[in-house]
């Protein structure tokens, strides 16, 4: 038999108790499990199917946040019970924007709990003591930060940044580029990502048309992560009358 306790409901066999602070600062929290005698074994965890083992015993010392759970047995019936340690007086968000490889990312934490100021921060990064800072990643990565606040609180998190590549054009050229006006020409241009012309309205990678003056075509390539790369193709124009010696 399983029985699935909810916290705060109170038991026959089980009574799990984290004392009268569910809240961490900076001191370790003591959570205790009470039961019955006939309980013969015990099982703390980070999940509720019990993937981790953080103790085996009735107590458990908690230097964090999170919901943890509680799994005893008689050999023949278990009891799940769980409690959850909330933040006190400190709350942030980690934030930073993915970018296209050489570009920088706006790494930082937003104060959730303006009431309590942050004065500290400790980054993975240089060992930053900063709120934000600018960054140029090659390679996606984590940032992570431990912030204390005025009160001595310390919390730890962290984000995460991806790194994109650039598009690629594999070639872009001019069917020909110097024509007698009123000669038509094609632009053409191979890659795998989408594309923009600034001159025409379609986006095709082949544009036929009739130029009537000299000069340069551009042309935008991006990709799904909208990392974009510019090129052009330039076209002289002559005059069959005004340019002839």
């Amino acid at each position: 038999c399983i029985d699935t306790l909810i916290q705060n409901v109170l038991v026959t066999d089980l009574d799990l108790d984290a004392g009268l602070d569910t809240s961490y600062c900076n001191t370790p929290v003591l959570l205790s499990a009470k039961f019955s005698s006939n309980v013969n074994s015990v099982h703390w965890s980070t999940t509720n199917n019990f993937t981790d083992t953080l103790s085996t015993s009735s107590d458990l010392i908690i230097a964090g946040i999170g919901m943890f759970y509680v799994k005893v047995s008689d050999g023949n019936c278990d009891q799940i019970d769980s409690v959850e340690i909330l933040s006190s007086s400190i709350n942030i968000d980690v934030f930073a924007n993915d970018v296209c490889i050489g570009e920088y990312s706006l790494v930082g934490v937003t104060n959730l709990n303006l009431s309590t100021p942050i004065i500290s921060y400790n980054w993975n990064v240089n060992n930053l003591d900063t709120a934000a800072f600018l960054d140029v990643p090659n390679l996606e990565k984590w940032y992570t930060v431990e912030v204390i606040n005025s009160e001595g609180c310390i919390i730890k998190d962290s984000v995460f940044v991806n790194v994109y590549e650039y598009p690629i054009i594999d070639s872009i050229w001019a069917s020909d580029t110097i024509i007698l006006k009123g000669e038509d020409i094609t632009l053409n241009i191979i890659t795998s990502d989408n594309l923009i012309w600034r001159d025409f309205l379609s986006s095709s990678p082949i544009q036929n048309f009739l130029p009537n003056k000299t000069g340069c075509y551009l042309v935008e390539v991006f990709n799904e992560f909208n990392c974009a790369i510019k090129d052009s193709v330039c076209v002289e124009v002559k005059d069959v009358f005004c340019d002839s010696e």
